[in-house]
């Protein structure tokens, strides 16, 4: 089934998690992101970081994790209705709504955190251009940027088609098993993701995502362009995914001190 492409400004989701954070929140909690952030932080932070902008921050559940020591935490999510959610359970965050293709929050932070690969929304390379800008914008000299993104490579090597994932699903007053089905445009490296959620009860709802996939040489070149020196960048490094047929590059770049802004 073809499900119509939503708006915000024609951005590739419309699914049933985001229409209800609460649920988002217990089923992806943070695993990996935190864990990678401090790791980034211990090997190439020049001194305790200060203060953190997630962008794509979701309900915050990265930034709450950070919150315990770094002491300003501020998070840019799209969808009104999870930034409300996460005001609402951590109101020691500073959520706001926005786009981070045109975010200008006005300072910079020692460290620029983009998950669940909400960089992999921006489809086209004038979008890719556009976030990249924004972090470098939120960046001052020794700034180290943290993020992931799908993995074109793997996606690539799977010469009779993505298999289908299934996420079974039983959390306190909800219980559901959701399927998704892949198609990969080889072309223009865009992933997309059908999931049909089949609820207790009988109810259904559908989802429809489209992911732009990376090379680590692309992504190198477009940092690179921006004034970021890239410090790391592969497979995720726990080896858990975030979710079913996700398959992720983690990367960690920084502004060397002798970059203009």
């Amino acid at each position: 089934m073809n499900l119509p492409m939503p708006d915000p400004e024609g951005l590739p989701f419309h699914t049933f998690l985001y229409e209800n954070p609460h649920l988002y929140d217990q089923i992806f909690p943070d695993r990996t992101s935190s864990p990678f952030v401090m790791k980034a932080i211990k090997r190439y932070a020049s001194s305790p970081p200060s203060s953190v902008v997630d962008f794509g921050c979701g309900t915050g559940s990265t930034l709450e994790i950070l919150s315990r020591f770094i002491p300003v935490c501020v998070g840019v999510d799209l969808i009104p209705a999870m930034v409300e959610y996460g005001r609402a359970i951590r109101p020691v965050l500073d959520l706001q709504v926005g786009d981070m293709r045109k975010t200008r929050l006005g300072r910079t932070f020692d460290i620029i955190e983009c998950f669940g690969w909400a960089f992999s929304y921006a489809l086209t390379d004038r979008d890719i251009e556009a976030v990249v800008t924004t972090f470098r914008q939120h960046a001052h000299p020794e700034s180290v940027l943290v993020f992931d993104c799908g993995c074109a490579d793997w996606y690539l090597k799977q010469e009779s088609g993505i298999p289908d994932t299934v996420l079974d699903v039983g959390i306190p007053g909800f219980a559901a098993q959701a399927i998704s089905r892949f198609e990969l445009d080889r072309t223009n490296l865009i992933l997309t993701r059908r999931r049909t959620w089949d609820m207790e009860g009988g109810s259904k709802a559908e989802d429809f995502t489209q992911y732009r996939l990376h090379r680590t040489e692309n992504l190198r070149e477009v940092l690179e362009t921006k004034g970021f020196k890239v410090l790391e960048i592969g497979l995720d490094p726990t080896g858990q995914q975030q979710a079913p047929g996700e398959h992720t590059l983690y990367v960690i770049a920084i502004v060397p001190t002798n970059t203009a802004p």
